[in-house]
């Protein structure tokens, strides 16, 4: 096994709303303020590696902070609120693997979908490069 890559990520959410009731008995408005964070840190090691052939597993955490305030104002609840935060950590594991047709055609694995087959015409691009010059004139 050989280190293939590592990778780190730092995401932050602020989003607040403050709507009106539809009768305005118990509130005349609610507001709701959220706060995320996340951090990530992974890492790639490459198992096995030949021409065609690559497989790499690889493993990390998240941290999470997740915080949340709910405001009723006005009506007979007016002034009620609460809150709610929290902070985890979650960790994960995963494989990921390329593997070569041709030089020009290959397929990749991909977390939770079909493979996906690329094919990459390098012979071709010489024919859209004319025809595109010529779509143009």
């Amino acid at each position: 096994m050989r280190p293939s890559h590592t990778s780190a990520e730092l995401r932050a959410l602020d989003g607040a709303i403050d709507e009106a009731t539809p009768r305005g008995i118990l509130a005349d408005n609610v507001s709701l303020k959220s706060v995320t964070f996340t951090a990530m840190l992974g890492a790639a090691y490459t198992v096995y590696e030949d021409r065609q052939t690559r497989f790499d597993v690889l493993a990390g955490a998240r941290y999470w902070h997740a915080e949340t305030t709910i405001s009723l104002n006005g009506g007979l609840i007016g002034g009620l609120s609460r809150s709610d935060e929290g902070n985890w950590v979650d960790g994960f594991a995963g494989v990921k693997g390329r593997y070569s047709f041709t030089d020009t055609v290959f397929c990749l694995l991909r977390e939770d979908a079909p493979a996906l087959i690329v094919a990459i015409l390098h012979e071709r691009m010489d024919l859209m490069t004319r025809l595109a010059g010529r779509l143009n004139e």
